[in-house]
C-alpha cells in the first residue's frame, strides 16, 4: 500500500529524464543508469539492520536534502 506511491514517483522521474545517470561499462557491456534521482530502495528499506539505514533509504532524496544543505 505504501510503496505503489513511491514507485509511481520513481518512473515519472525515470519517465522524464530526471533519473538517468549515463552509461557504464560492466564486464563489456554498456548499460545505462537510472539511479540519480530515485525516491524508496525497497530492498534496503525491507532488509535493514538498524532504523536510521531503513528510514535513509525510505525517502533517500529527501533524506540526501536534509543531509546535504540543512
Amino acid at each position: 500500500m505504501y510503496y505503489t506511491p513511491w514507485q509511481f514517483n520513481d518512473a515519472a522521474t525515470k519517465a522524464c529524464g530526471l533519473a538517468y545517470n549515463g552509461t557504464k561499462v560492466v564486464d563489456g557491456v554498456e548499460t545505462h543508469a537510472w539511479d540519480r534521482v530515485y525516491s524508496i530502495n525497497v530492498w534496503r528499506v525491507e532488509t535493514g539492520l538498524t532504523p536510521i539505514t531503513m528510514m535513509a533509504e525510505w525517502n533517500h532524496t529527501v533524506h540526501h536534502w536534509l543531509k546535504f544543505h540543512v
